[in-house]
């Protein structure tokens, strides 16, 4: 027979790995080689492109040495899903490294995109979340941040693709950009719906549709390897994602089957058919394509970001454990976890949490724990997870799955997969060839290249090596339970760190300023003069002339008299730009009109005092409604900023008392009510009043215009109130254990 052999490539996360099956689905021949990974910042994961291509045409090259290209009958491209990479079109040079699907820098991007009220919208077209983890906005941040690259895009000069992109461009010498439907749907950019790029998605993420690639069929001619590559024709006969790869190789092909790949992550997939079912915790893709909206299945999928890694951060981050393999006898050399749990939260927690904020833990520690404790703990943790998006799919479908089917490198230890049975309540079945993605796309390419006749004939040659069936009595219910308290210690862990800097940061050469009635600023004096001095806490610097202070640094201050003619200004404004508001008092006409514009340039200048006692004089003048809403917003404004230094020992201070006394003269004002409202919950977050800060930002919310400038960071304030609330309420509940 001329063409006996498939060839799929599998270009994985750490390595990749050409397999050689015949048509009994039998491995005859692998080639595998990792590649280095980068970690540049915390959080940021990045790969080199250039690497990835070399790696994957020597493993490629290994074959061929073994197999010529006249035995293949098709070539299969699966991939690491959402990686991007940007490249020049005419030189097909990289123009940064990759960005990984892992990497979290764009989570800010994805706050951004929230707080505009878009992602219901986003999710109903892509059937994604906004979360850094998907690649529209990875391609916005290379667009932004790479020197030249947007104009270049515009202008036509660039190309960008997920890994199977880059690699088919490579392999064609340039003669391919293309993808598949499924890799398409992960970007962001994809309506899974009418199966085209977006015109409103990418102008939502600032992605230009001309450097996207064309999408082609899952299983289906694609094009052709250079013929001088590898001495010989080899049609490209598939692309696509390596989780649904998976899929297709464990028979998924219809609802009621799942899969579970333990890799880098850890990805559960099930088939829903030719109609895309949405989830609450879950995402919705496409699992494959052969053309035609008819001939295009979805699914449903809960991705979790570190599964198999955890065991990788035992080996090089923690040390102790040699290689990955010796992780399974250490975890047996224990009879239990006895009490420890880990929560490989290191990349935030994907499904059903998608908290970003989350970040890993290691609980239940006492003299007696072991390495040997942890590493079990490792293990279990990732049947743990399992489960957490096992249970989101029961609550979905409304019924109990019979079995999981599994793959992946973690799949071959014994230890983790009876205990994932146990904690399933459910027989998990290992097939006989664990390199099911490999697999999955040499089965696509297999059909379109007539390699196998049909589905049914490519599913006839799947074969189960065992199956672990759960064992009673081993608890499982309770050890869970308490894998959902830890997970819950965990959440936002991140949050919790920023508002703890945020509330009690203070420079490293604190001076402690002691104001007449006992507040204390913990700050730097970054300046004095004959008035007063400026003291900067965390990064906001105020004014205080010598007549309101006490002692700084248990020493007197300077006792000079202070003038009228010489009012405090912010440090931060120039001398020559105080000058174009005229000061304030007796000198004023009293027009309500051009008080409120000294008032608001005041405020602007952050001459917050000058501005209260404009604001306060004219209050005392016949106003209308909206001049009288004008000036009481802005006495709150100013006396909120006067009180933002006191943060966490700000419960009796004056000024944030009348920042609300005035917030509330707004609250009939239609146009500013939610303003006052927010300095109302500003003022209840700053004195620690979690719950009513929230509710204050609730309301101000709903009243909102989500196209004021102001929207955004009102949702981001209220955000984090909802984090520390939760974290509180955790605490509450928890007591001191």
């Amino acid at each position: 027979m001329k063409t006996p052999y498939v060839l799929a490539l599998d270009l994985g996360t750490t390595g990749n790995r050409a397999i050689v099956f015949d048509r009994t689905q039998k491995p005859v021949f692998r080639a595998y080689e990792e590649f280095p990974q980068f970690f540049p910042k915390p959080g940021w994961v990045e790969h080199d492109a250039e690497a990835i291509w070399r790696s994957a045409r020597r493993v490629l090259q290994r074959v061929f040495d073994r197999y010529p290209v006249s035995k293949m009958a098709a070539l299969g491209l699966t991939n690491q899903r959402e990686t991007v990479v940007l490249w020049d079109r005419a030189t097909g040079k990289p123009i940064h490294r990759a960005i990984v699907w892992q990497d979290r820098r764009t989570a800010a991007a994805c706050e951004a995109l929230k707080a505009k009220a878009l992602e219901k919208k986003i999710r109903a077209k892509t059937g994604l979340f906004l979360d850094p983890y998907f690649s529209a906005t990875k391609l916005a941040w290379l667009l932004d941040n790479v020197k030249g690259a947007r104009r270049r895009a515009e202008k036509g000069e660039l190309l960008a693709g997920t890994i199977d992109t880059w690699i088919a461009w490579k392999l064609s010498a340039g003669a391919l950009h293309v993808t598949d439907a499924s890799n398409a749907s992960r970007t962001l950019l994809y309506d899974i719906r009418s199966l085209s790029w977006d015109p409103w998605l990418c102008g939502v993420f600032g992605v230009p549709e001309a450097i996207l690639p064309r999408v082609v069929p899952t299983s289906g001619f694609a094009g052709a390897v250079d013929k001088d590559l590898f001495r010989g024709e080899l049609p490209i006969a598939s692309l696509v994602g390596d989780q649904q790869a998976a899929s297709f190789a464990q028979g998924c092909f219809g609802p009621g089957i799942v899969k579970n790949t333990y890799g880098t992550g850890l990805f559960l997939v099930e088939n829903t058919g030719r109609t895309p079912r949405f989830s609450k915790d879950l995402l919705t893709t496409v699992a494959w394509s052969e053309g035609t909206p008819r001939g295009t299945e979805y699914a449903v999928e809960g991705s979790v970001f570190v599964g198999g890694a955890a065991v990788q951060w035992l080996r090089d981050g923690l040390g102790i454990i040699e290689a990955s393999r010796d992780v399974e006898p250490l975890a047996r050399s224990v009879a239990s976890n006895d009490g420890v749990y880990f929560v490989p939260a290191l990349s935030g927690l994907g499904a059903p949490y998608w908290d970003p904020n989350a970040r890993g833990l290691l609980i239940g520690l006492t003299r007696g724990t072991t390495r040997a404790h942890v590493a079990r703990a490792a293990l279990e943790a990732i049947a743990y997870q399992t489960r957490d998006v096992m249970e989101a799919m029961r609550r979905d479908t409304g019924h109990r799955f019979k079995r999981l089917r599994v793959d992946g490198g973690a799949a071959a230890d014994d230890f983790l997969m009876q205990f994932q049975a146990d904690v399933l309540g459910i027989p998990v079945e290992r097939p006989k060839v664990l390199d099911t993605t490999a697999l999955g796309a040499a089965g696509l390419a297999g059909l379109a290249a007539g390699f196998w006749k049909s589905r049914a004939e490519f599913d006839r040659g799947r074969r189960v090596e065992r199956t672990f069936k759960p064992r009673a009595g081993r608890g499982a219910d309770a050890l869970y339970a308490r894998w959902k308290r830890a997970v819950e210690r965990s959440r936002g862990w991140a949050l919790a760190l920023a508002l703890l800097a945020l509330f009690s940061a203070s420079p490293a050469s604190a001076e402690k300023v002691v104001l007449k009635g006992g507040h204390i600023r913990d700050g730097k004096v970054v300046e004095r003069t004959k008035d007063y001095v400026v003291v900067d806490v965390s990064g906001i610097r105020t004014p205080y002339y010598y007549e309101e202070i006490e002692s700084i640094d248990g020493a007197p201050p300077r006792e000079t008299p202070r003038t009228a003619s010489a009012p405090a200004p912010s440090p931060d404004i120039p001398a020559e730009k105080l000058s174009a508001a005229p000061p304030p008092g007796d000198a004023l006409e009293n027009d309500p009109r051009k008080l409120a514009a000294v008032s608001l340039q005041l405020f602007n200048e952050k001459r917050f005092l000058e501005a209260i006692r404009v604001d306060e004089r004219a209050l005392t003048m016949p106003l209308d409604n909206g001049l009288r809403a004008h000036f009481a917003l802005n006495a709150s404004s100013s006396h909120l900023e006067l009180g933002v230094p006191e943060w966490a020992l700000a419960r009796d201070d004056a000024h944030y008392k009348k920042s609300i006394e005035y917030a509330r003269m707004c609250l009939d004002a239609d146009p500013v009510a939610w303003q006052a409202l927010g300095n109302i919950a500003t003022v209840h977050m700053n004195m620690g009043r979690l719950e009513e800060a929230e509710a204050a930002y609730a309301e101000a919310q709903g009243l909102a215009d989500p196209e004021s400038p102001y929207y955004r960071q009102l949702v981001r304030q209220r955000a984090m109130v909802r984090g520390a609330l939760e974290a509180s309420r955790r605490i509450d509940q928890e007591g001191t254990s």
